[in-house]
């Protein structure tokens, strides 16, 4: 598998990648999606992408007939804008997902992903890239949402955690 960071290109038609990327996305939700994120991808624009805290990762699988687009993840505003991870079913369980968004959050530093409870594919995706559910929210559609979140840690936070997140003692004994 190959994660690509989307980077615009001299020439290119955005509106026809834009064009791409709603089809991909309304063909392999299976209306998990909801509505008010599905608006919020449809008035992406450029500009948008290319703002700070704006990521937009394709994850290719090599094929027989080259490359296969096999899932994508679009965030902005470090997920808190546009949040949304979607993989060709054909692709799913294979850790596509996770992938995606652990590399979201390796770019990003900080990211927010908003899960149905209902979804626990969807979910496990975000723990295992790292994610951890911080809330209960409802939605502008009154619809109950789970608020994952992960931050990477700094260099200080590693040095003063041990592997069973306990403060490290300076010295035998302590």
């Amino acid at each position: 598998m190959l994660i690509k960071e989307w980077q615009p290109e001299e020439g290119e038609n955005w509106e026809l990648q834009h064009g791409q990327l709603l089809t991909f996305v309304q063909r392999y939700t299976r209306g998990r999606l909801t509505a008010e994120s599905y608006h919020q991808l449809m008035k992406l624009s450029r500009s948008k992408l290319l703002a700070p805290g704006s990521s937009l990762l394709f994850a290719h699988i090599r094929t027989e007939d080259g490359p296969l687009l096999a899932g994508l993840s679009c965030l902005t505003d470090q997920g808190r804008g546009v949040s949304v991870v979607v993989v060709n079913p054909f692709y799913r369980n294979l850790g596509i997902g996770s992938s995606l968004l652990s590399r979201q959050l390796a770019r990003l530093g900080e990211i927010t992903c908003l899960v149905a409870p209902d979804n626990p594919a969807g979910l496990q995706m975000c723990l295992n890239a790292g994610l951890s559910v911080a809330r209960i929210i409802r939605s502008r559609s009154n619809r109950t949402l789970l608020e994952c979140c992960g931050k990477l840690a700094t260099v200080a936070d590693r040095a003063h955690l041990s592997p069973y997140g306990l403060h490290k003692p300076d010295k035998v004994g302590d």
